[in-house]
């Protein structure tokens, strides 16, 4: 459960199929409108060894009888994970799945049937990603688009979202403020046109300080650059972006991608959306996926992300660069009800605004998505972040259990070694068994004094802490 996670394309914009034909975009969210003639330009380069399955897409348009395909390409072949569609609304294949190898190069594969044809999809087309067993899980971290780098001056880009759409020259206008500790590794870039008469490095940025990743272009040259050694790690509240720099006065170069592959220390990931301009005005809310743009939606449905297993969603936080005259508000939305996540920037007010105290709990099938309004009118310039997954649960566990033999280093927190650790006190819990937390643990160690009741198992202090505590 812990160590599964998701791709999302699209930009909750548009991926259109159209005519007989396949169009290719990159796995970001933020990259939907954005189709690749070149294959190469657009791939992911996959961070480990994993499974694909659930694939899932939602249309609100098609035309002339269209059927089509929508799923994943891994080393320039069709993989088996398609979702066949021919009408408007949620499709999903819950039948075939796809092995991915360590170091595979994805992409996203849109296939119409006949000319004359299209389908168009404001949501998230996703992919459920499961199977590895170091808890080491690549993010959906590409910025995917066309962006015209300009020689003459640095320009720090966010980690995430779609490439240059909102870079800036002072860099802590895109800091992505990190939640989840981890370490970042592959950085991957893709240049398509450059006429920066010098060398173009992009480098990893953390706390303003350029960190150990590292890749260039030399002068006038193209093509696809990859880091493959280096790594920089993270703690809680790091800041990160990263950093094109030339020191040229004249030239331009044409970037199409760049990607990263993040690998969680302890079951958590962030994720980042962003917006160049959000301009609405009087009671307008809109909707926003879970990766994408956010934009004048304002139909729910179109931009939920079905989630295909059980997570937690917590930290909601926002950068504000510009923002205009009245408060606004940004929540959460689970199964078309507003959740616990909040933010709500003060008005005229700019920086980081963020929800240190409340999460939601995501259970698999559930769907998901944000929501932005306004009071009167207001004019954001905003990157929107959250962390997902369950460490908070497994750092409550560490602490409750160690009272009865030792600490759980957060390093040992899968499976094998709770197994190991609580077996001592009545039997060997089964690996399978303990993800679910509540039932197996109440009944592995409800012999030691009473039974746990099941619904006082996950309550940190206030649980099992009452019962044993010696």
């Amino acid at each position: 459960m812990s160590n599964d996670t998701f791709y999302w394309g699209g930009d909750a914009r548009q991926e259109v199929a159209a005519n007989n034909a396949t169009i290719l975009f990159g796995w970001s969210g933020n990259s939907g409108d954005i189709s690749y003639a070149t294959e190469a330009n657009g791939q992911f380069k996959n961070g480990l060894a994993c499974t694909l399955d659930k694939g899932r897409v939602f249309l609100v348009s098609i035309s002339a009888s269209f059927i089509g395909i929508f799923g994943p390409r891994m080393a320039g072949v069709n993989g088996n994970v398609a979702v066949s569609c021919s009408a408007t609304g949620e499709t999903e294949d819950t039948t075939h799945t796809d092995s991915v190898s360590a170091g595979t190069l994805t992409i996203w594969r849109a296939t119409g049937n006949k000319n004359g044809s299209s389908a168009t999809s404001n949501g998230t087309l996703g992919v459920h990603v499961s199977g590895t067993t170091s808890e080491t899980y690549t993010c959906q971290t590409q910025g995917s688009g066309t962006w015209n780098h300009s020689g003459t001056a640095n320009a720090f880009v966010p980690m995430m979202g779609r490439i240059g759409g909102l870079d800036n020259g002072t860099e802590v206008n895109v800091q992505l403020k990190q939640r989840a500790a981890g370490a970042w590794s592959a950085l991957r870039a893709v240049c398509t046109v450059n006429s920066i008469p010098a060398t173009t490095t992009i480098s990893y940025r953390k706390n303003a300080t350029t960190g150990n990743q590292t890749v260039s272009f030399a002068s006038s040259t193209t093509g696809i650059v990859d880091d493959t050694t280096h790594s920089d790690t993270l703690a809680n509240a790091d800041l990160v972006c990263v950093l094109y720099s030339s020191g040229s006065a004249t030239g331009s170069m044409t970037m199409v991608s760049q990607c990263e592959t993040f690998a969680p220390s302890a079951h958590q990931w962030d994720m980042l959306n962003y917006t160049t301009g959000q301009n609405t005005s009087n009671t307008v809310v809109t909707f926003v996926a879970p990766t994408g743009l956010p934009g004048p939606n304002t139909t729910e449905s179109q931009f939920q992300a079905r989630f295909r297993w059980a997570s937690r969603v917590a930290s909601l936080r926002g950068f504000w660069i510009n923002n205009f005259s009245s408060s606004g508000s940004l929540v959460s939305r689970l199964n078309g009800v507003t959740g616990n996540c909040s933010v709500t920037p003060s008005s005229s007010g700019t920086g980081y605004f963020e929800d240190t105290t409340h999460n939601d709990a995501i259970a698999s099938g559930d769907l998901f998505c944000w929501q932005q309004g306004i009071a009167l009118s207001i004019g954001w310039r905003e990157h929107i972040m959250a962390t997902y997954g369950l460490a908070a649960n497994n750092a409550a566990i560490g602490t409750i259990f160690g009272q009865f033999s030792q600490a759980i280093a957060a390093s040992v927190k899968d499976i094998a070694a709770i197994s190991t650790i609580f077996g001592l006190f009545s039997q060997a819990a089964a690996g399978t068994v303990l993800p679910t937390f509540r039932g197996p643990i109440a009944m592995t160690f409800g012999g030691i004094s009473q039974v746990v009741v099941a619904t006082d198992v996950g309550v940190r202090g206030t649980g099992i802490r009452r019962f044993w505590t010696f």
